[in-house]
């Protein structure tokens, strides 16, 4: 028999398992419901990866109820939906974004890296705080440990509103816990994601995961880092372009036409003006539309937030922009610490890394 002993899912591997699911149930694919990590063999202290699955409640409840001589949902089904399902994820995100952000074990021949987590809860003010940041190791050189600091702080920026927001709120989530306690409860989520890890930069994004005292739904916000490794020092994203060049209509050129045509991919082949309006106005040619954008080996990741260029329902949007479509645009200090040696602005981009 299993140890039915519950220990707690890893940071690091239950991110890892979500966002190869994309946060959707491997079983019924339905996006934005409600979901849990299931252990496949049952036995909750078994974290293995190859032993978790995304399902949301109404699939989880099928591996509890017996049909015949097994369980509606056994573990042999759930293996094969996650694999298919998996593997669907992967596929679509190279299609529309390119490249896949750096392994674990790519990201560990440049730098040893640890996972920080922090966990915060109080229930005096009815709040938690569960974040995880990444730390790179050893700290011989003070410009690594420089590094370290400028992550920990960028988190903490994004922490400390919301914890200051959530005890302001006190008496508020009080009254509401006569009558709600479940949703009387302000929750901050943070998981992070490395997309370039090279001798001279880090790219990263940290999603931000909110659910306020008796909101509706939770909201997820993106945050992205990039930081120079020496001297350390923290990248805004409008910092990398030549003030001269006309960088922002050359993205916006390049993401309005890739989030038409996923609109279109996904099955509408006529775009309702209402939607288009949307994302020329979202992804239009203005410096606060670009402010969330990460590095890759091959271009650059730019995020669209929920609402930004479609409705909640529709999630988070992301599009890749290979070097091709805005290499020119870049400063030269950008280049040099891209090592980007060849240029090919016209057919496709090429990886000099």
């Amino acid at each position: 028999m299993p140890s039915k002993t519950r220990i707690e899912i890893p940071g690091e591997i239950a991110a890892q398992v979500q966002f190869n699911s994309d946060r959707t149930c491997c079983v019924c694919w339905v996006r934005g419901k409600p979901y849990q990590i299931h252990h496949i063999d049952e036995d909750p202290s078994n974290n293995d990866i190859d032993n978790l699955a995304v399902l949301c409640f109404d699939c989880h409840n099928e591996t509890q109820l017996r049909g015949g001589f097994s369980r509606k949902l056994d573990a042999f089904q759930i293996v094969k939906y996650r694999t298919d399902w998996t593997k669907r994820v992967a596929s679509k995100r190279d299609k529309e974004h390119g490249p896949s952000s750096l392994s674990r074990s790519e990201i560990l021949t440049a730098s040893v890296l640890r996972i920080l987590k922090i966990e915060e809860k109080s229930n005096e003010t009815g709040y938690s705080i569960d974040a995880e940041y990444p730390r790179f190791e050893p700290e011989t050189s003070g410009s690594l440990a420089e590094v370290n600091l400028c992550i920990a702080a960028f988190v903490m920026r994004i922490i400390q509103p919301f914890r200051s927001q959530a005890i302001q709120r006190s008496n508020e989530k009080a009254e509401l816990r006569k009558t709600s306690p479940s949703a009387a409860w302000d929750s901050l989520s943070i998981s992070h994601r490395l997309s370039l890890v090279t001798d001279e930069l880090l790219s990263m994004d940290f999603s931000a995961w909110t659910y306020n005292a008796g909101a509706a739904h939770p909201t997820r916000q993106t945050y992205t880092l990039t930081v120079q490794r020496n001297p350390p020092l923290e990248i805004n994203p409008k910092d990398m372009f030549d003030k001269s060049s006309e960088y922002l209509h050359l993205l916006s050129e390049y993401c309005v036409g890739e989030l038409r045509r996923q609109e279109s991919d996904n099955g509408d082949k006529t775009i309702e003006k209402t939607k288009d309006d949307w994302i020329l106005s979202g992804a239009g040619p203005n410096a606060k539309n670009y402010e969330r954008l990460v590095l890759e080996g091959r271009g650059l990741r730019v995020f669209f937030d929920e609402y930004q260029v479609g409705c909640h329902a529709e999630g988070r949007s992301e599009v890749f922009v290979p070097v091709a479509c805005f290499g020119q645009a870049l400063t030269p200090s950008m280049k040099a610490l891209l090592k980007l040696k060849e240029w090919h602005y016209q057919g496709s981009a090429v990886r000099t890394l």
